[in-house]
């Protein structure tokens, strides 16, 4: 079956990829009677919530100080130009000198070349 219906306002999608008979799962919402504006709000207001109780939002330095920081593949380098941002150069000697661990590997010419602009010596 391709459609299948889960508590009223969900079907589920049942398709093949085509490689090795993966199949992959997903859903699709419906808009039923006059519940979706009440899931929608539900949801909106959710996560009004969790982005208020995660980010400040006092200020531009106060908001970049908050995200939290993701290391990885680009986001690193993304953290790296923030933190030059903010004076901090020992993170970005310490990631370009791989210091910093990480599960992916650092896109480490693009992080010299932002050591580079912020003149950090290597």
């Amino acid at each position: 079956m391709l459609f299948s219906r889960d508590k009223g306002w969900t079907h589920h999608v049942d398709f093949e990829r085509g490689v090795d008979d993966y199949i992959r799962r997903f859903r699709i919402y419906d808009i039923i009677e006059d519940e979706a504006e009440n899931r929608i709000r539900q949801l909106m207001d959710r996560g009004i919530e969790v982005i208020g109780s995660t980010y400040d939002f006092s200020s531009e330095e106060a908001l970049l100080k908050s995200i939290p920081i993701d290391i990885e593949e680009t986001p690193g380098l993304i953290n790296c130009i923030i933190q030059g941002e903010f004076g901090n150069f020992d993170f970005i000697e310490k990631y370009c000198k791989e210091e910093i661990e990480t599960i992916y590997p650092k896109r480490l010419d693009d992080a010299k070349k932002i050591a580079d602009y912020y003149g950090v010596k290597l």
